[in-house]
C-alpha cells in the first residue's frame, strides 16, 4: 500500500511540474513572439532575403544565396546574461545548403526596456541547451557538421559560457 501511495505523489508532482513548465511559457508567450519577430526581421535583413515563409506554429525558413536559414521559436532560451534586472536571450539557429547543415549562428539579446534587442552574431559548432544563473549551457560539437562521426557522443562535450562584451566566453 505504501508503494501504491507513493506512486501516486510521484505522478502528482510530475503533473504538477509539467504544468510549472507549460505555465512559465505561457507566461512568456508575448515576449517569445517579440524576440522571434525580432530576430526574423534581423535575419531577412541581414541576409537580404526576399524568399521566406512561416509555418503554423510560428517557425520561419528564409532561402538566401542557395541556403537555408530555419529559425525555430524551440532554440530560443530566456534568462538573465548580464548584471542589470532585465531579462536577455541567447537564440540559435542553423544554416544548410541541399539538407547538409553548414553551420549555426548564434544571436546574442540583451534585455532593453523597449524589449530584448540582438547586440551579436557569432557562428559557433553549439547547441544551447538553457540560460541559468548568467551562464548559457551547451553541447560543443568536436567534429565538423560535414563529417561522419558528427552528433557521435564522444564527439560532443558540454560547455558552460558566459556573456562578456559582446561575446559568448567558455567558463571552466
Amino acid at each position: 500500500m505504501k508503494t501504491i501511495g507513493l506512486f501516486a505523489i510521484i505522478v502528482l508532482l510530475g503533473i504538477s511540474c509539467n504544468n510549472r513548465e507549460v505555465n512559465i511559457k505561457e507566461d512568456n508567450k508575448a515576449e517569445i513572439e517579440e524576440a522571434m519577430d525580432s530576430i526574423n526581421s534581423y535575419v531577412i535583413k541581414r541576409t537580404g532575403s526576399t524568399d521566406f515563409f512561416s509555418d503554423s506554429e510560428g517557425n520561419y525558413y528564409i532561402n538566401f544565396e542557395s541556403k537555408l536559414a530555419v529559425l525555430r521559436k524551440d532554440n530560443l532560451f530566456l534568462g538573465y546574461l548580464n548584471h542589470d534586472s532585465l531579462q536577455d536571450a541567447v537564440f540559435s539557429y542553423p544554416v544548410s545548403r541541399n539538407n547538409q547543415t553548414l553551420y549555426t549562428t548564434v544571436l546574442i539579446l540583451t534585455g532593453t526596456k523597449q524589449g530584448l534587442s540582438i547586440r551579436h552574431e557569432i557562428q559557433r559548432n553549439i547547441k544551447i541547451e538553457k540560460i541559468e544563473n548568467k551562464i548559457v549551457y551547451a553541447e560543443q560539437f568536436k567534429q565538423g557538421y560535414d563529417s561522419p562521426h558528427f552528433g557521435c557522443k564522444a564527439c560532443i562535450e558540454k560547455i558552460k559560457l558566459e556573456l562578456v562584451g559582446d561575446s559568448l566566453v567558455e567558463v571552466k
